[in-house]
């Protein structure tokens, strides 16, 4: 794979009441969105949804996060769905005559 660069696709913008579980953001971080949300929701009289999502090794975070938010904002229900997603990864070449190579690939998914 020397000879090949991964190309960054633009991931599409998640919804507003969405929220994307990465590695790197704590959990103290989304707790406080998710009480900015909740609030500026009940301001506006619209449905109060929340979609936590997370996908492979942040699973367990995302599980973590709905966990603490239950128990933060009482009177709050949640509903899970697990399953997968299908990936592809696409690499060009560094050199010429080489042809662009997409490695496809299951991950797991929680939506909370």
């Amino acid at each position: 794979m020397f000879k090949y660069r991964r190309v960054h696709k633009e991931m599409e913008k998640a919804k507003p009441n969405e929220i994307r579980v990465t590695a790197n953001t704590t959990l103290n971080s989304y707790l406080g969105y998710v009480g900015n949300l909740l609030e500026h929701l009940a301001k506006e009289k619209k449905e109060e949804t929340i979609v936590i999502k997370g996908t492979d090794y942040v699973i367990s975070k995302a599980i973590s996060l709905a966990t603490s938010i239950r128990h933060r904002f009482k009177g709050l229900k949640q509903i899970v769905d697990i399953g997968t997603m299908d990936m592809e990864d696409e690499y060009e070449p560094l050199e010429e005559g080489l042809d662009t190579v997409i490695l496809k690939r299951k991950v797991a998914l929680v939506t909370i």
